[in-house]
């Protein structure tokens, strides 16, 4: 215990300056004895609860008043007698210190931004308010912005802006290493590893090690929750794992179970410590404070500048988060997104919009953007000068997130967090600029019949059913249990009267009976993901029989007549190790071979996987000479050739290989791909008649190729696309087909609203405008919303004008929650329970 330890070396000292007094001529050494015995007493009083300080301090009390009259100049005579008492006196509080159970521990905070003491606030609370067992200090240190170099540009300490209600220390005025408290609790874990900031040296972790008993790291940010085990979903948060400060610290608390797993995972596989129950001893899945914040916090509790109140009232708050990891991916989109975001809200009088970018932005783009800074600077300066909106750079997120209603923004950990409070969110798209389609037709896939057409609207759970002769849309049904839950099913197949749903975050098949309006489930089977949390299954309907396939890589096998689901087994040892640690997943369109085999592309492994229809056995045949980071889509066999579009190319072509996947040409397209690789070019890929047809997935720019001479000709009278959007953030596809007959292609296009129907024999487009009813379109809507509260969307699948009008006329939202108890109050137990 560290304030007992500094009692037991004042104590020694003290006793030598009392020997001392005692010697010829130490009279001089009475003052010092004084101060030792008042420094020590009101070190009892501060490390001891009042009961156990009560006997110290009553001996301690008499002995000072005794040093006091002797330095007035007492009986000479018997001067030694009495020193030599509070010698014997010092020597027995010294035996009882020794055997002192009840010495309160000493706890320091160390944060370094003012904006993330949210994670560390719970955990002090808890500490602070148990007086009779800890003392507890916050003391922000300081930390400097880099240059690009890595050299110093600035150096801050944000002490002034805590919270009034945070008692803190001035980091010049404590010896840290000389005050070595029992817990040092710390949320910078990256020491000189950073390049953006850095704290002072002598704070970072590998240091801090010889000031404290007990390092604790809890990590400043919530992340998105992982699935322990599966090792290319660590490997891609191995980064945040393999830091310094988890590596030194005593005791790393993760935000959850599933968290802690997979960091043990990480540690024990990629550093020289491959001891699991080293790590297990280490790492504990407690939670994060930060939630305990969001769950707690009252709009009362926060305090706003006049301004803001005038701005807000009466109106709906939309918080919008830009991160820093966004920013990096796609630094030259940043400004355009910000116009386009500043001029929804400009002229809104119902919803103001909330802008908090992340608290290093102009540090990040100073240090590792500078080409972008300048412009990034202006339109900061001109969105506050304008006075519209909220421009809140201040410490305080959770305030943000108390008074808001809304959020949009980039996927990040203030996502994350402001999940917990149960309010919508929508993922800005960084390249989803002008996105004004209407988000009621937006599709998977979809399935017809003579009269009408079927899909799962985008963000729903709901069955659409669309009147093929006139338009007329509806909402045919909402699929039971998933209420709520954003795209448990995804993709839909036709079968007699049935409808079969494929399963995405569902873990089961749903039947829809279109007659009788119900619904039945059958469980996929328990071996059917390894590791995955979502289905992304792929289908194809042979007969009587589904087969899906998805990403593992798993085929369920599901016979619509007996209802038997099972999963088949029967992969080449050869094949297991071709897609070893890489990234698996299924083209859409597989097809029946002649020879009674299902063919599966499996486009980002370049291979076709070969299914025996009869055997069940599986193999594998590999594309031959397509360019390294290429990604095969739309594979279909052709008069004994297979023509391949990349999914991802830096050349639009069409790739022709022969039965062998030897490559035998291709097919070049006058396609304007700007200065980015071409991503998603076509939404599907049909053959009739001689020719094959490429429907665009993001422009009206379609094309059909004769097989025979392989010249290429634009198909015309395709309806307007709406605006192309290609990033790496993903982009939605407006297309939806569905191969009718060797002839007829059917389409749903959500951007211009029709049914699009191509004649592929004679060459002709024929196009139906969608309608729906108020009533409808009210039904779906508060279907997404309420998905909007309990799950995350994205703004490919709900355009941020949508949302805004949306939100605007919701109810008021709080996120505070009663009777739960506080993560930060089991963290402060457990950790010093095990001092």
């Amino acid at each position: 215990m560290a304030i007992k330890q500094r009692a037991l070396l004042k104590l020694n000292t003290t006793k030598h300056h009392i020997l001392r007094a005692m010697s010829a001529g130490g009279a001089a050494a009475l003052g010092e004895v004084c101060r030792d015995l008042t420094e020590i007493c009101d070190l009892y009083r501060e490390g001891l609860p009042q009961q156990s300080y009560a006997a110290y301090g009553e001996i301690y009390d008499g002995l000072i008043l005794a040093i006091r009259k002797m330095m007035e100049g007492g009986e000479a005579d018997t001067q030694g007698d009495a020193l030599a008492l509070c010698k014997e006196l010092l020597e027995h509080i010294e035996t009882e210190t020794e055997k002192e159970k009840n010495f309160k521990k000493e706890v320091f905070f160390l944060p370094y931004k003012a904006s993330m003491w949210d994670s560390l606030e719970s955990v002090w609370k808890a500490a602070h308010e148990d007086k009779e067992h800890c003392n507890a200090y916050v003391m922000p240190i300081p930390y400097a912005d880099l240059n690009p170099d890595r050299s110093v540009a600035a150096w801050h300490c944000e002490r002034d802006q805590f919270p009034k209600y945070v008692p803190t220390l001035d980091w010049q005025e404590i010896d840290l290493k000389a005050w070595h408290p029992d817990i040092i609790f710390y949320h910078n874990p990256y020491d000189d590893c950073n390049l953006v900031t850095s704290v002072e040296s002598r704070y970072y972790s590998r240091n801090l090690k010889e000031c404290a008993d007990k390092l604790v790291y809890i990590p400043y940010a919530v992340e998105e929750e992982v699935q322990p085990g599966n090792q290319a979903v660590e490997d891609a948060i191995a980064h945040r794992v393999l830091c310094p400060g988890i590596m030194n610290a005593d005791v790393v608390i993760a935000q959850s179970e599933d968290m802690r797993q997979a960091w043990i995972n990480i540690l024990t596989r990629r550093t020289n410590i491959n001891d699991r129950a080293y790590w297990e001893k280490r790492i504990l899945g407690l939670g994060s404070p930060k939630i305990d914040k969001v769950l707690t916090s009252r709009r009362e509790d926060f305090d706003l500048p006049e301004k803001w109140e005038k701005l807000i009232a009466g109106k709906k708050v939309i918080l919008y988060n830009t991160s820093i990891g966004a920013m990096l991916r796609d630094s030259d989109k940043v400004c355009d997104k910000l116009r386009y975001v500043f001029d929804i809200f400009r002229n809104r009088d119902d919803v103001v919009l909330w802008w908090r970018p992340h608290p290093l932005m102009k540090s990040t783009f100073h240090s590792m953007r500078p080409q972008f800074e300048g412009e990034y600077l202006s339109l900061e300066k001109q969105y506050i000068e304008e006075g519209w909106g909220i421009y809140d750079d201040s410490p305080d997120l959770h305030r943000a997130i108390c008074w808001s209603d809304g959020y949009y923004g980039d996927y990040s950990s203030v996502l994350v967090l402001y999940w917990e409070s149960r309010k919508p969110i929508l993922i800005g798209k960084m390249r989803s600029l002008g996105c004004s389609y209407n988000p009621l037709y937006l599709a998977d896939n979809i399935v017809c019949d003579d009269s009408d057409i079927w899909y799962i609207a985008i963000n729903t759970n709901m069955i659409i059913r669309v009147n093929r002769n006139n338009g007329e849309t509806c909402v045919c049904a909402t699929i039971p249990k998933y209420k709520g839950l954003a795209e448990a099913y995804r993709a839909i197949v036709k079968y007699r009267d049935l409808l079969i749903l494929i399963p995405y975050q569902a873990r089961e098949i749903c039947e829809y009976n279109v007659i009788r309006n119900d619904f039945k489930f059958y469980p996929l089977p328990k071996d059917t993901f390894t590791g995955e949390d979502r289905g992304l299954f792929s289908h194809m309907l042979v007969e009587d029989t589904l087969y899906m396939y998805g990403p593992c890589p798993i085929i369920v096998k599901f016979d619509l007549s007996t209802k038997e689901i099972r999963n088949i087994s029967g992969w080449d040892v050869d094949f297991e190790a071709v897609i070893l640690n890489k990234q698996f997943y299924f083209a859409e369109n597989g097809f029946v071979m002649s020879e009674k085999k299902l063919a599966l592309p499996a486009v980002a492994n370049r291979m076709i996987i070969l299914l025996d229809l009869m055997t069940e056995k599986m193999e594998y045949r590999l594309f031959q000479d397509i360019p390294e980071g290429e990604l095969i889509d739309l594979v279909h066999p052709i008069d004994g050739e297979y023509w391949l579009c990349p999914r991802k190319s830096r050349k639009p072509t069409i790739m022709r290989f022969d039965s062998d996947l030897r490559k035998i040409g291709e097919v070049e397209l006058e396609l304007d791909l700007g200065d980015k690789p071409l991503e998603y070019p076509f939404c599907c890929m049909e053959y009739s008649n001689g020719y094959v047809w490429l429907i665009p997935a993001f422009s009206d720019e379609g094309y059909k190729v004769d097989v025979n001479s392989l010249r290429v000709e634009k198909i015309h009278g395709l309806p307007c696309a709406g605006p192309r959007v290609l990033s790496r953030d993903g982009a939605y596809n407006y297309w939806c087909a569905h191969r009718e007959t060797e002839e007829k292609l059917v389409m749903l296009h959500a951007y211009s609203q029709k049914i699009v129907t191509i004649d592929m024999l004679h060459g002709e487009i024929y196009t139906v405008d969608l309608h729906m009813s108020e009533e409808d379109k009210k039904a779906l809507f508060e279907e997404k919303m309420s998905i909007c509260t309990n799950s995350v969307i994205d703004e490919r699948g709900f355009p941020l004008n949508e949302y805004v009008n949306f939100v605007g006329l919701m109810k008021e939202l709080s996120c505070r929650r009663e009777g739960i108890q506080e993560m930060g109050e089991s963290i402060y137990s457990k950790v010093c329970c095990r001092i």
